[in-house]
């Protein structure tokens, strides 16, 4: 989330441009999102849902991608109801795939399946993200990591992911993930000390239970709970789906989609009081 005021909050008499093109941005065309196998047709928001195969998990199990409900919170919680600017980025840029079982819960929830499909601005940005190289991580004060499997393919690998995660709370922003995004920190180390972020820290994450009980295990490139604690974090997890949420410093982390409530008021709490 850009800066500007309490922690990006954006003045709610300008343009209605939540994602302004970032300072160094070149005018080029977007490349495909590393989430998206290279063999699979992309899909073309605003137009579809349809999600996209992800590397081997993809081809040896089921589709997988961002989860779509926490994406969707974030942005009616966050831009819409709160007016904070949001920045979409992915690794290379382009569209994001989506994970069936996220759009399947969502459509659960009518009033958020409606909004999100009738908000063009938001299909647009999952459309068109930004490369994350693109963007420079002293212009934003919070970075927010959705779930899904398909971050625990990508994310933790990406040096540019892990760089502007680590500049954006060394310069004093919060870091916050839930579920599967707690991956794109494994990698992540402070530049001042060459620790991991998540040595010593409390955290919570997508738990081994989970994925046993969803019968995800035998697919995963590693259980990320176990990674998580070989990188120095203490893991905190509740039972399998139901909330956990834990606040560490400017560090905010979340079990799994069953905690998302609770994850977007602790993240807005943060905004609101503007703590630095």
């Amino acid at each position: 989330m850009p800066k500007g005021g309490h922690g990006g909050r954006r003045n709610v008499n300008e343009s209605n441009k939540s994602n302004p093109a970032p300072s160094n941005a070149p005018s080029v065309q977007h490349s495909a999102s590393s989430w998206t196998s290279p063999n699979t047709t992309i899909h073309n928001p605003p137009s579809s849902f349809t999600p996209q195969m992800l590397s081997d998990f993809g081809h040896t199990h089921r589709p997988t991608g961002i989860d779509i409900l926490e994406v969707g919170y974030f942005w009616t919680h966050f831009f819409r109801r709160n007016n904070v600017e949001m920045t979409f980025v992915s690794p290379r840029g382009g569209p994001v795939a989506l994970d069936p079982i996220s759009i399947e819960t969502m459509e659960k929830d009518d009033k958020l399946a409606k909004e999100l499909k009738e908000d063009n601005e938001f299909m647009l940005k999952l459309g068109h993200t930004y490369p994350i190289n693109w963007i420079s991580p002293e212009d934003y004060d919070f970075v927010l990591i959705p779930g899904g499997h398909g971050a625990m393919f990508d994310l933790p690998e990406h040096d540019d992911v892990a760089n502007v995660i680590a500049k954006i709370y060394e310069n004093g922003g919060f870091t916050c993930a839930i579920g599967h995004g707690v991956s794109a920190l494994l990698n992540v180390k402070l530049r001042n000390t060459s620790e991991y972020l998540l040595k010593n820290k409390r955290v919570a994450c997508y738990s081994n239970a989970e994925e046993k009980e969803k019968r995800f295990d035998e697919y995963l490139p590693y259980y990320l709970e176990d990674r998580a604690k070989e990188r120095g974090a203490k893991v905190e997890t509740n039972k399998p789906f139901q909330p956990k949420v834990v606040v560490e410093d400017r560090l905010i982390t979340a079990q799994s989609w069953p905690s998302i409530h609770e994850f977007v008021q602790k993240v807005v709490d943060s905004v609101a009081s503007g703590r630095r």
